[in-house]
């Protein structure tokens, strides 16, 4: 009887981070395979900010009728602003990306997945044939700061797709992601060569 050896290949993780407020890992398989994932932590000031929009949402909404009758223009549009400021805050908080995955296949493509507090999931697959290339990317942001990104040059659409756009990534946590997907697209590129 001829027992074969289980030669199964796990991703093998070559890089965590977590500094209390983002998680960042990095994974591959040789060549072939890289799953970044980041995700964000809920802080305790995060959780008393959400809590004091909800009560505040709360006294808004019983002193709505009261407000609305006594025929104070001035008063009815505070009571308005501070009230649609705090639903606004509380949609942010509950829609915006809490967990980004980016997994990289060697020759099938891109699968971005984001999902937010509610743990609603959004996908989007980007075609191996359309990846040009990545490039970290520097930008202004609108407190005047410069925020770096890891990016994704497309072929077809002259255009680029942000990864992890929501996160404050550090520039070395980029560095690390970058390096492990173009280890992917190295075999892409020395076919290209070859061909032309």
């Amino acid at each position: 009887m001829v027992q074969k050896n289980n030669t199964k290949q796990h991703p093998k993780e070559i890089y965590q981070s977590d500094n209390g407020c983002e998680c960042v890992s990095v994974k591959t398989m040789g060549n072939t395979y890289v799953n970044i994932s980041v995700s964000k932590h809920f802080s305790f000031l995060d959780i008393v900010y959400f809590l004091s929009l909800l009560i505040s949402n709360y006294f808004l909404c019983i002193n709505s009728l009261h407000v609305v009758f006594s025929y104070h223009f001035y008063t009815v549009f505070l009571y308005l602003v501070t009230l649609l400021f705090c639903l606004y805050k509380n949609y942010t908080i509950l829609f915006s990306p809490r967990k980004e995955s980016v997994i990289l296949l060697d020759n099938i493509g891109l699968q971005i997945t984001t999902q937010n507090f509610l743990c609603r999931e959004s996908s989007e697959y980007l075609s191996y044939c359309d990846i040009e290339d990545f490039v970290i990317v520097e930008m202004f942001h609108r407190q005047f700061s410069v925020v770096t990104y890891l990016s994704c040059l497309l072929t077809n659409k002259q255009q680029h797709k942000i990864l992890f756009g929501n996160f404050n990534l550090k520039l070395s946590q980029l560095e690390v992601m970058y390096q492990s997907v173009k280890h992917v697209l190295r075999s892409k590129h020395s076919v290209n060569i070859l061909d032309s």
